[in-house]
């Protein structure tokens, strides 16, 4: 670990769900002046159309742990998930996510202990 504070700048896109910059600053001022223009260059745009993020942090591999759910393009997201389980459900004969059920897993039948 680095004793040396850098500042990094995310910008993410909500409606495409993708990172669209990622940036390294090791200055405080010049990375506050950055993200204060991306902000004014976003006034207009919705509010939550975007996230702009500024982390102060040792090192690029730290904020992709600490700020994972920036860099999408190393996770899966909610589409391959939302797929992946609607797939598990049909091949175990269950209705899918979008449908009104899933049908519940059967219990085993107990007999009590009778003593």
């Amino acid at each position: 670990m680095s004793d040396v504070t850098k500042h990094f700048i995310i910008v993410f896109d909500r409606a495409e769900g993708r990172q669209i910059a990622f940036e390294e600053w090791h200055s405080v001022e010049e990375a506050t002046e950055r993200y204060r223009d991306l902000e004014q260059a976003n006034l207009d745009s919705p509010k939550e159309a975007r996230d702009i993020v500024l982390v102060g942090s040792d090192s690029a591999e730290s904020v992709k742990v600490t700020h994972a759910s920036y860099f999408a393009e190393e996770h899966p997201d909610a589409t391959n998930i939302k797929r992946y389980l609607d797939d598990f459900a049909e091949s175990h004969g269950a209705m899918g996510i979008n449908q009104r059920r899933i049908r519940s897993p059967r219990r085993a039948h107990v007999q009590p202990h009778l003593a």
